[in-house]
């Protein structure tokens, strides 16, 4: 593994990292609606009244870290010797 190569992955595991600490909430309403709340840190998440909080969007973080993988892997071979 070739110096530029070692700079992607740290920077992937730095965007990673920081998607993991800022996730997207939404918030589900009883209807089935979903509304987006935006990003907050993981341990204050945003909240919409009184004791109404979002949660974690899971499918969206989990698309996010797989993009951020493949743009990482992507350009990990496009390094190479």
């Amino acid at each position: 593994m070739n110096g530029h190569q070692k700079t992607v992955v740290l920077a992937a595991i730095a965007v990673a990292i920081a998607m993991l600490a800022f996730p997207p909430f939404t918030l589900h309403t009883g209807g089935g609606r979903a509304l987006n709340m935006g990003f907050s840190f993981i341990f204050s998440p945003p909240h919409y009244a009184n004791d109404i909080f979002g949660s974690v969007d899971v499918a969206l973080l989990s698309i996010e870290l797989v993009v951020c993988g493949a743009v990482a892997a992507a350009l990990i071979y496009f390094f190479r010797d």
